[in-house]
């Protein structure tokens, strides 16, 4: 009997840890999230200028001057939306909502499609040689 008794606490100790390893993970996939949009912001506070091509949807090509930096912002917008899609599972429910709306806005920004199409030509390129 007493052995049920341990083995019944011992199962239960076992779920318990485990909920609290999990939430454990949940919080620190969060707090992923919350420094990779912090780091986002600080992009913007040093380089206040690319604003426009980000949250205006200025359009850009080439010859812009800033282009290379536009290039380098969105190859993090783009790092960042890749790890928050493989982490998506552990977004809280009542923030997954704003963070589909936010993904779409970003996904849709005219210098993303360009760090998209220069991604794709360099790529494409690199295998020629």
């Amino acid at each position: 009997m007493a052995a049920l008794i341990v083995s019944i606490c011992a199962v239960g100790l076992t779920l318990y840890e485990g909920m609290n390893q999990r939430w454990s993970y949940k919080e620190q996939v969060y707090q992923g999230f919350v420094n990779i949009w912090f780091e986002i912001d600080r992009l913007f506070i040093e380089q206040p200028h690319m604003r426009k091509y980000f949250y205006n949807n200025a359009e850009i090509s080439s010859d812009d001057k800033d282009f290379d930096l536009a290039m380098s912002i969105a190859e993090f917008f783009d790092d960042a939306f890749a790890y928050s899609e493989s982490q998506a599972m552990q977004i809280p429910h009542d923030l997954k909502s704003s963070y589909e709306d936010y993904k779409k806005k970003i996904r849709s920004m005219n210098v993303l499609r360009a760090y998209k199409d220069e991604y794709e030509w360099v790529n494409n390129h690199e295998k020629e040689s």
